[in-house]
């Protein structure tokens, strides 16, 4: 499976925006609060992300990352972790380390195929993402067109799009501290 998906800041003015127009738009799914830590490997080429969904919902994902004009196609896998700090313990002896923590509140919509997010991100503000998935190599480019089309079909130029990943905004974020 390939998760093809795109983010842009928005001002409050855009978020308010947003607000009215997506329950008309979209089917309005919920409120999460996601708490994600990345851990990465001593060479720092390989990063993976455990999340936080509640007090007992965890979940790992290995992400294979690749961009293509800001818009982000990653394959993932990812699986339930039953106990959050023995498996945390596990890839602290594993030589993985702490690269970064997140925390993120998000207004769910789904339309159609799409996954629409009004995100704010602890630390970076907010953000509308937008994701679908593509079933094969092949679909790829097709999804990443209907994602900028749905932009665009809101008001936002693809030229807006954050090219870089909420992790190294995280990481750019600490350093210039």
């Amino acid at each position: 499976m390939h998760e093809i998906e795109a983010k842009i800041f928005l001002t409050p003015h855009e978020l308010k925006r947003l607000k009215t127009v997506l329950p008309v738009i979209a089917t309005f799914k919920g409120v999460e609060v996601k708490k994600d830590t990345y851990y990465g490997n001593l060479r720092g080429d390989f990063f993976i992300r455990l999340r936080e969904k509640g007090e007992r919902n965890a979940v790992l994902t290995l992400k294979t990352k690749k961009r293509k004009g800001g818009v982000e196609l990653n394959r993932e896998i990812e699986f339930p972790v039953s106990s959050l700090a023995l498996f945390q313990k596990l890839l602290e002896r594993s030589d993985f380390k702490v690269a970064a923590k997140k925390q993120k509140k998000s207004r769910v919509y789904a339309d159609r195929h799409f996954v629409i997010e009004l995100n704010r991100v602890v630390g970076l503000g907010d953000f509308l993402e937008i994701e679908t998935f593509a079933s094969s190599e092949g679909k790829i480019a097709v999804s990443k067109r209907e994602i900028e089309s749905y932009f665009k079909q809101l008001g936002f130029s693809c030229k807006r799009f954050e090219p870089r990943y909420y992790l190294e905004l995280l990481q750019k974020r600490v350093k210039n501290q």
